[in-house]
């Protein structure tokens, strides 16, 4: 017998029943999140990420790029699709790890939604640090954003000029009106921490890296104190961008 019309799975009402189930199941998601962000068991790791934060070294060093003018900075996702890609200037390091210049007009890649391409807006530096569960990538006018940190996997080398790093969800975020900080996207944290299975040592390391940078921006730490804005007068937008990125995206496979 056929279904009566309007009650099939792909219906307005499975649907709106879907997303009803969901928006119950969010706030369970963000209390589990919480608790592993106050747990005992995540305070080691929330340390080791704090000193990580707060003096710009750690265990392990991603090697040097010296001599590599252009590289990529990889974003997957934890089941190691892709997310998104950037290339950008390596302008350099310093105690806080490698900066890398991606100056307005700079493509911008993604492998998710209907958006494929954009051209970054502001001139910005990023910041790849050594060991840390963390980057930071610092914007100049006009965009909202002052400082935008992703909380990450530590970065890997995975090719001669070119960076990895798996995505976990949460962004810090410092607004460049009233200097307000933010942590964001911690409901897709919470989803994705089950619909991913992440092991408990990367939810307490993400959580802490999350509280740790919050801290770090509200007070004014380094590098978010001032440091960075020597590396950000080095990025200039390039004068003739159209040519160039057209050509890049005709080359894609």
């Amino acid at each position: 017998m056929r279904p009566r019309r309007g009650t099939g799975p792909g219906s307005r009402a499975a649907f709106r029943g879907r997303r009803a189930a969901r928006s119950e199941a969010r706030p369970a998601l963000r209390s589990e999140a919480g608790t592993a962000l106050r747990s005992e068991a995540g305070t080691a790791l929330r340390s080791e990420a704090g000193a990580a934060l707060r003096s710009g070294t750690g265990v392990r060093r991603c090697d040097s790029v010296a001599g590599v003018d252009a590289v990529d900075l990889v974003l997957r996702k934890y089941d190691g699709r892709p997310h998104r890609r950037v290339t950008g200037r390596l302008l350099g390091e310093d105690e806080f790890g490698t900066w890398i210049g991606t100056p307005r007009g700079t493509m911008v890649r993604y492998s998710y939604g209907l958006r494929r391409v954009s051209w970054t807006k502001s001139d910005s530096v990023r910041l790849v640090p050594r060991d840390a569960w963390w980057m930071a990538m610092f914007s100049a006018e006009p965009s909202r954003s002052e400082i935008y940190c992703d909380v990450i996997t530590p970065a890997r080398r995975t090719g001669p000029a070119e960076f990895t790093v798996v995505d976990l969800d949460l962004d810090v975020i410092r607004m460049r009106s009233g200097g307000r900080v933010v942590i964001d996207d911690e409901d897709e944290f919470a989803e994705h921490t089950i619909r991913f299975g992440y092991p408990d040592e990367v939810v307490a390391a993400a959580t802490g890296a999350a509280a740790e940078l919050h801290t770090a921006l509200t007070g004014g730490a380094e590098p978010f104190a001032g440091c960075y804005r020597e590396w950000l007068a080095r990025v200039t937008g390039p004068a003739h961008r159209w040519p160039r990125l057209r050509k890049t995206v005709r080359g894609w496979p």
